[in-house]
């Protein structure tokens, strides 16, 4: 079978040790069977074979994301604020969505928002202080780089 990602070669199926990195993370899946394009580096996995991958790669991102700051913390300082996710996603200028990846471990938190989390969660009263928050466009972000 040729490769559906670069058209070259047939792959080559067999089983490999294959190198996931994440951050300063790495997980390595022993014996992944699957098809590989000596041409594009390719991986064409079976569904338990992709299953296998997405839990270990997932656990992964999960740990190094959490590694800084516990997504507990994220969880607890904001409700101490008062605020629902939506309202933490404005108020802190992040992309909508933004703190529920962050109390899921989904999404790194911004080292410069932990640490005005950690003084928030000692000084609540702050919070008044922060200005009028930046309200991101809803728009495709990939319209600013096509060319025209």
């Amino acid at each position: 079978m040729k490769c559906a990602a670069c058209g070259g070669n047939d792959l080559v199926y067999e089983e490999r040790d294959v190198e996931y990195r994440y951050g300063k993370g790495v997980v390595v899946l022993a014996g992944l069977e699957a098809g590989y394009c000596p041409d594009c580096g390719e991986i064409m996995m079976k569904r338990d074979e992709a299953e296998r991958y997405v839990t270990a790669t997932r656990k992964l991102r999960v740990e190094v994301n959490t590694s800084v700051v516990s997504p507990r913390f994220i969880e607890i300082v904001r409700k101490k604020l008062g605020l629902n996710q939506a309202e933490a996603d404005t108020v802190f200028s992040q992309p909508a969505g933004a703190f529920l990846a962050y109390e899921r471990g989904i999404r790194p938190v911004p080292p410069l928002l932990v640490q005005l989390l950690k003084v928030l969660s000692n000084h609540p009263e702050l919070l008044n202080e922060i200005d009028s928050p930046v309200i991101y466009p809803k728009q495709d972000w990939r319209s600013s780089y096509k060319q025209g």
